[in-house]
């Protein structure tokens, strides 16, 4: 079930401000993740971004590339992300969350390309909603003033602990 009746609010707040979530706080980032999992019933997929090859196995793998495409992996071709990230149908829940580790990586191979990633995102987990599945990304990047750019985009927003899901994280954190 995508939204839980019994706590809707939950739901709304986590899709109404994007799909896609930035830190550059580590612990923000993981104990997020840990709360969605855990206690929202995500089913996760890491991409580690250890290094552009290994980024296009861990795309190619969530979006099950050679079964929507007939072929191994994703090549880096923007055009063939956003096919394959609209066209996936997740198989392993209706709470997909996405945590990238390492994402002031993706400046160094695809520069201010990596602005049309968060677009594909963000539009595919809109596209995901139809068909009742939630998707959302949590980053982490490294670099403060990368998070600052990103989050100034209208698909993306920062996490703080401050903000709607920092709040939810230090009231529940107890819980996990």
């Amino acid at each position: 079930m995508l939204f839980d009746p019994n706590d809707l609010d939950t739901d709304f707040f986590l899709y109404r401000e994007g799909p896609i979530v930035v830190t550059c706080d580590r612990a923000i980032w993981e104990n997020g993740i840990n709360w969605l999992v855990n206690a929202r019933g995500f089913k996760r997929h890491h991409w580690a971004l250890n290094s552009e090859e290994a980024f296009y196995d861990e795309v190619s793998e969530t979006l099950s590339w050679k079964e929507q495409f007939g072929y191994e992996r994703w090549s880096g071709n923007l055009d063939a992300l956003n096919d394959g990230a609209s066209a996936c149908q997740f198989t392993d829940g209706q709470r997909i969350l996405i945590s990238i580790d390492n994402a002031d990586r993706l400046k160094n191979w695809f520069g201010q390309r990596t602005a049309d990633i968060w677009d594909i995102f963000k539009d595919a987990s809109r596209m995901q909603l139809i068909f009742g599945v939630g998707l959302l990304l949590m980053v982490y990047s490294k670099s403060n003033d990368e998070v600052e750019e990103w989050s100034k985009m209208d698909r993306v927003f920062e996490l703080r602990a401050n903000g709607f899901l920092g709040g939810q994280l230090a009231r529940n954190s107890s819980k996990l």
